[in-house]
């Protein structure tokens, strides 16, 4: 799915991405706060695999972050994991 950034559209998975290198944070980091597996989390980041809403507010969380409304990437988060 992707969501619009201004002029640019921008998938889940950079976005993920992005906020976790904003936050100076490695994908171990984010393994080790969440116990999702690096590999899961690796095709995430690079649009292999779409995270579940679930999973997707696990890794916000891990990162500090608000969770955005999840409705700015349309439909198709649900029920994946």
């Amino acid at each position: 799915m992707r969501m619009k950034d201004g002029q640019d559209e921008m998938t889940i998975g950079k976005y993920l991405k992005d906020r976790r290198l904003a936050h100076e944070k490695k994908q171990f980091d984010v393994v080790m706060a969440t116990q999702i597996p690096q590999n899961q989390l690796s095709d995430y980041e690079n649009d292999r695999a779409m995270p579940s809403a679930v999973r997707f507010i696990q890794i916000m969380r891990a990162l500090g972050e608000e969770t955005l409304d999840l409705t700015q990437f349309g439909e198709g988060m649900e029920g994946k994991s």
